[in-house]
């Protein structure tokens, strides 16, 4: 069938979501295949299939051929939503942990300085302050762009959102520009996904690799652990502007005369712009680096010290 003048109520990548007029996009998953289910969301209404492969017997309908229907489903909801994230400041971050503490310790840098961020997580989303529950870190690319749809309208400038590497191998996050990227840590996690390390790395690198100089958006920037061995590999890669931290004194923010106690921590905190002897009633060493990486965004957003 002819793709000439058909149109389509809304996108759907679930079955069972599926209504008359819809477009189903057909994902090869790991459990189910999207395709099996093609006839069946036709049965049901379904006006238009994106598929990666054609199926016989579905002549009825047109199918648009792929050869990644993930990407293609991201294309098509960043498409359908209007492109939300134009009109946002984005800050994604990747590591194996202190992804969520650092997402909210940046929520706090942002609206410090006058911002309104919102920030999409493993605990929760929030748009404009208001909390929602979630069920990924990092959500479908059909979920994720109406949520950032609906960031926007609420008023929000910025996001803030934990990038996994599952998102950035499954194309979940395919053609969001990221203005600020950061980078925590590597660890041994992940591997019944992953098949080794090297894996691991390879999908948390490509939220970097995807940073670049957009007409219209602020400049790109990269904010990484310089204390971590694969942080350091990151930094020797980068082809946009980087801020480094850490306690080592190779780093652009650095913490030093570090206190650990039950009740919190405290560090001086040493930047380009300045310092300042910093208490968090949050303990752990961790609480150090995350702190250290929100500085990083700060700098990178232009936030006063």
């Amino acid at each position: 069938a002819s793709w000439t003048g058909v149109q389509v109520n809304k996108v759907e990548f679930d079955s069972r979501q599926v209504e008359p007029g819809d477009l189903f996009v057909c994902i090869p998953g790991f459990k189910v295949d999207g395709h099996d289910f093609a006839s069946q969301v036709v049965t049901r209404g379904a006006r238009a299939l994106v598929v990666e492969r054609f199926l016989e017997g579905l002549e009825q309908v047109p199918q648009l051929v792929v050869p990644q229907a993930r990407r293609a489903l991201a294309q098509i909801a960043n498409l359908a939503h209007g492109h939300p994230s134009q009109g946002l400041r984005m800050v994604g971050i990747t590591g194996t942990n202190g992804k969520t503490s650092t997402a909210h310790f940046c929520e706090a840098v942002l609206a410090s300085s006058g911002a309104v961020p919102g920030v999409l997580g493993t605990i929760h989303t929030k748009i404009a302050g208001k909390p929602l529950p979630t069920t990924h870190t990092t959500p479908e690319s059909l979920v994720l762009q109406r949520l950032l749809s609906e960031m926007r309208q609420a008023g929000c400038d910025s996001v803030v959102m934990e990038v996994s590497s599952h998102a950035l191998d499954l194309d979940r996050v395919h053609g969001v520009p990221f203005d600020v990227a950061v980078f925590t840590n590597l660890s041994r996690d992940h591997l019944d996904f992953h098949k080794d390390m090297d894996s691991y790395f390879a999908a948390k690198r490509k939220l970097f690799q995807g940073l670049r100089y957009i007409k219209g958006r602020p400049a790109p920037y990269a904010v990484i652990n310089g204390d971590d061995a694969y942080g350091q590999q990151l930094l020797g890669e980068l082809k946009v502007p980087f801020i480094s931290y850490g306690c080592s004194e190779r780093c652009h923010i650095r913490a030093s005369q570090i206190s650990l106690a039950a009740e919190g921590v405290s560090f001086d905190l040493e930047s380009p712009i300045g310092g300042r002897r910093v208490d968090l009633a949050m303990s752990g060493l961790f609480t150090v680096y995350n702190a250290l990486g929100a500085v990083g965004v700060g700098l990178a957003c232009k936030v006063d010290l």
